[in-house]
């Protein structure tokens, strides 16, 4: 046990009275104080940044510069959880077509042609129209409804291959157009104004497919499941194309069952909200896929429920390809003229009017090659347009063809 203290106590006699020191004595000690703390401040560099929040100044007195749009405002501890593969440069990517990919030669020469064009990143799909997961994934409903391609392709293998030369993974894939998935579980699926059977965008005959439903939630689960395997294989950015409701899905033979009270557009704004936070919190970024077409036109009640730009959320992979417009378009704010004749006119057209109309990151799909119908463009009209894009302040591409394996776009 320890040993107890004994307190002393003093016991005076009599009143004590202390003396109140003079005010004007006080100002005087107050403004001393005041003048050593403001002197420590001036003279002593560390404490007047903390205190003025500018961080580290080099030793000439400059601030650093961290070219890095991407940077997260969160304290160094938070930072080190984020895993590294993030890249700390604006993506400037080209697309590699599905039958570039089954050739390893042909892939191998590909990929040692990009960083000496310039380039840091390549896009490829891992999921198609029909709902066909492209690569060898260990997702059980894909392995269980049968929908991984005979032919898929090693995702953690390119990867690899991508990391030896610095490139990084961008992956696309389709969203709720997804036959196989729908066919593999209906209850993911619209149905056909009730449930226990699986409504088509069109009469089966005539090419007709399930989609899966917006308003499921597991279906939205499927799709993160394979969009967060997708991640952890290496990707940097998984891009949602067709992120819609069906076509011809506004009648009452469209039944989505428990839709919680979401509008079509508060649905898909939503899920891109939540898979954005989901992604970041691995390192990884979402883009929606959107034409500069649907961005442009009337509010489409059917598609996104309103105005497309409605449910864009995080980063926006917007369209510029001018074969959209083969013979022109007009909306309100954007006007294209011989648009496959002007690919610097057509590129700053569209970009201005997206920037007026999402807040979003802006990332371009650009032409890079041949187009639809023979026309061909030379290397120098494709480098162009990333040109153009810097001076329009977009700093993100990604350069598409889906028959070119080469793009000389080197300076």
């Amino acid at each position: 046990m320890s040993r107890r203290h004994k307190i002393k106590r003093t016991t005076y006699s009599s009143r004590v009275y202390k003396a109140r020191p003079h005010p004007l004595f006080m100002l005087l000690m107050v403004a001393v104080a005041g003048g050593l703390i403001y002197l420590g401040i001036v003279i002593y560099p560390p404490i007047h940044n903390a205190i003025m929040g500018l961080g580290n100044i080099s030793s000439n007195g400059e601030l650093p510069y961290i070219d890095d749009p991407y940077l997260d405002e969160a304290q160094p501890d938070e930072q080190e959880q984020i895993p590294a593969r993030r890249p700390a440069q604006a993506l400037r990517a080209v697309y590699a077509p599905p039958t570039l990919l089954g050739d390893a030669a042909a892939l191998d020469a590909f990929l040692d042609s990009l960083p000496g064009a310039g380039l840091n990143a390549v896009m490829v799909d891992i999921k198609d129209r029909q709902g066909h997961v492209l690569h060898r994934t260990q997702n059980q409903n894909a392995i269980d409804w049968e929908a991984v391609a005979p032919d898929a392709f090693d995702l953690a293998g390119l990867s690899s291959r991508l990391e030896d030369r610095g490139l990084s993974l961008i992956v696309r894939m389709q969203t709720f157009r997804d036959a196989a998935a729908a066919g593999g579980n209906p209850d993911y699926a619209v149905q056909y104004r009730a449930p226990g059977t699986r409504w088509f965008d069109n009469f089966p005959g005539a090419g007709g497919r399930p989609w899966l439903n917006p308003h499921s939630e597991g279906a939205r689960q499927y799709i993160t499941d394979l969009a967060l395997e997708a991640v952890e294989l290496g990707a940097v950015m998984v891009v949602l194309d067709d992120f819609q409701f069906p076509t011809n899905s506004l009648t009452q033979d469209a039944y989505f069952g428990d839709t919680q009270g979401l509008s079509r557009a508060e649905r898909l704004r939503q899920f891109a909200d939540e898979l954005t936070e989901i992604l970041d919190e691995q390192g990884a970024r979402l883009a929606v896929h959107m034409t500069s077409v649907s961005l442009a036109s009337e509010p489409n009640l059917t598609l996104f429920g309103g105005p497309a730009a409605d449910i864009l959320s995080g980063h926006t992979l917007l369209s510029a390809l001018p074969y959209q417009f083969p013979f022109g378009f007009a909306a309100e704010g954007l006007e294209l003229q011989n648009p496959l004749e002007n690919l610097d006119y057509t590129l700053t057209q569209i970009v201005s009017h997206a920037t007026q109309l999402t807040e979003s990151g802006l990332i371009v799909l650009l032409q890079g090659g041949s187009l639809p119908g023979g026309v061909q463009y030379t290397d120098e009209q494709i480098r162009a347009q990333s040109e153009r894009l810097a001076q329009l302040g977009v700093r993100e591409f990604i350069f598409y063809s889906p028959h070119e394996s080469h793009y000389q776009l080197a300076g």
